[in-house]
């Protein structure tokens, strides 16, 4: 096979002081592109035409504004997705066709093997859009039987283009077949596979707690009949060794055969924006959060949260990236405070150990002591009770949820619709003990507020003048967190930034201009009576 446009283009004269290439020198099935006195983009179109011809099935994939590539990584063969750079492109090119340039000696010039020119590689890569039907879109790798946005069930190997994803099973996986009519007794037994014996032996605080945990569970199953983001599952406990992370490895394993990595939280706004988006670009089943310690009130955070897509420069490249957000979003700390834009919108799952120290139970307390071991000999099963209980809300007409969470919409519709259909209506009625941590929050805001007014007034400040008095009276005391000076003074500047034009105790924060340094400056205006 020959891409041919490559000798007509080359100027005859050129041509002729070169040696034709012997037809046996020609790999089989591969397109010849022959870069020979020829425009750029003439070569590149060459490189996109052998891409089309080779990529069926597709191993190369284009994922928000990035080529990737899908291939597996560790000892486990866990698959994962790979941004392609210039060396890996390069390869990959040059393993999918015959690339001939000239080369010349003694004996004059003839059309000779060479790599695929990098100029052609950067151009390829630099382009503003691929073709998808030489470069499939890609949103992510699913290892579990999931169904796709009109509903179908994804349960073969490769990939799928209704759900834009690849789906690479682990060995040996055996997922029982799931009627598309389960019975009430195919749910019921399902609810026992994964609430009584997986979940069964861990101290939630309510059923609530209960529930929300099942929902995460469920998610990554439903994740691509969820047009929009999903929210921030927070697994809280009261003390350490209560099962916070055990919690989240018996998900993980369901839903990927192997338990999460976990991310560590970040100090501030420009830390978790690079964490997240490093994790993103790998394609977490889970982008889980673990021991969280300190206060949470990231903007960075929220907006990835919030977010469709997350765009930010590509680590050791000059380059930036857009890159969709599927991911399941988890965290887990022992009485995790966060800021009230997280809080109001944070699936609670409570979690109360029923002795002091609960790293001290026995064994024996439990009905699997290895849980995780235990999961994973039975994934398959625990994955086709999942499957029974998302089919059983499809057959029901797919009905929305009555719980409404401010910027997650079609999560709530879906999952609360999936929870009430089962015969599990308490979803998110547990709302409130997460607000009344923002509430704590919001009290002490009123608290500062006022005594910013009684020592200010109404006259302009700025974070600098603020500061001492919130050292001083301990206003802010956790929110502002351990660091320096330096840090809990920028950490008070961002904070005030994120409460403009709002209102405590019957005072306005209003922005007020900014100083000689570039400051941010604000005023406190009473709220006008009637």
């Amino acid at each position: 096979m020959s891409i041919d446009v490559g000798v007509a283009a080359a100027p005859d004269e050129l041509l002729e002081r070169l040696v034709p290439v012997p037809e046996g020198e020609l790999e089989a099935g591969r397109p010849e592109i022959v870069c020979v006195d020829r425009a750029l983009d003439a070569i590149t179109d060459d490189a996109l035409a052998a891409v089309e011809l080779s990529n069926d099935p597709p191993t190369l994939f284009q994922r928000g504004t990035t080529l990737v590539r899908v291939r597996a990584a560790g000892a486990g063969g866990t698959p994962l997705i790979e941004p392609m750079g210039p060396d890996a492109l390069r390869g990959h090119l040059a393993r999918i066709a015959t690339w001939r340039g000239a080369r010349y000696g003694r004996a004059g010039g003839a059309l000779a093997h060479v790599p695929p020119p990098l100029e052609t590689v950067r151009d390829l890569l630099a382009l503003p859009g691929w073709p998808q039907a030489a470069i499939p879109p890609l949103e992510g790798v699913v290892e579990c039987p999931t169904f796709a946005r009109d509903g179908t069930l994804v349960a073969t190997p490769g990939y799928h283009p209704a759900a834009a994803v690849v789906y690479r099973p682990a060995p040996g996986l055996i997922v029982p077949e799931v009627p598309e009519q389960p019975s009430p007794e195919s749910v019921q037994g399902a609810l026992q596979l994964l609430l009584g014996d997986l979940m069964g032996d861990f101290p939630f605080k309510d059923e609530a707690s209960r529930t929300n945990a099942l929902a995460l569970l469920l998610l990554p199953f439903v994740r691509s009949l969820i047009d929009g983001p999903t929210p921030l599952h927070l697994i809280d406990a009261a003390k350490p060794g209560t099962g916070k992370g055990l919690l989240v490895d018996a998900v993980h394993v369901v839903a990927a055969g192997r338990c999460a990595e976990p991310m560590p939280e970040a100090d501030d706004d420009a830390e978790w924006r690079k964490r997240v988006f490093a994790a993103l670009l790998g394609d977490p089943k889970f982008l889980f959060i673990d021991n969280v310690n300190t206060y949470v009130d990231s903007g960075a955070l929220a907006s990835a949260l919030t977010a469709r897509t997350m765009k930010d420069r590509m680590m050791g490249a000059s380059r930036t990236a857009e890159v969709p957000v599927r991911c399941v979003w988890v965290a887990a700390g022992n009485n995790v405070r966060m800021s009230e834009e997280l809080a109001r919108r944070t699936p609670l799952i409570r979690m109360v150990a029923p002795v002091e120290e609960p790293w001290t139970r026995p064994p024996s307390d439990f009905q699997h002591p290895d849980l995780i071991a235990w999961a994973a000999a039975h994934r398959g099963p625990l994955i086709g009770a999942a499957l029974t209980l998302c089919r059983a809300w499809m057959a029901a007409g797919r009905p929305d949820g009555s719980v409404a969470v401010g910027s997650y919409e079609p999560w709530a519709r879906v999952m609360g619709g999936i929870m009430g259909s089962i015969g599990r209506p308490d979803f998110m009625a547990n709302a409130a003990e997460m607000t009344a941590h923002a509430s704590d929050d919001a009290t002490k805001w009123r608290a500062f507020v006022e005594r910013w007014w009684a020592v200010f007034g109404g006259d302009v400040v700025g974070a600098p003048v603020l500061f001492p008095l919130i050292e001083a009276e301990g206003f802010q005391e956790g929110v502002l967190g351990d660091g320096n000076e330096l840090s809990r003074r920028s950490k008070l500047g961002r904070a005030l930034s994120r409460r403009r034009d709002a209102s405590f105790g019957g005072l306005r924060v209003l922005a007020a201009g900014t100083a000689g340094n570039g400051g941010a400056l604000y005023r406190l205006e009473p709220l006008a009576v009637g």
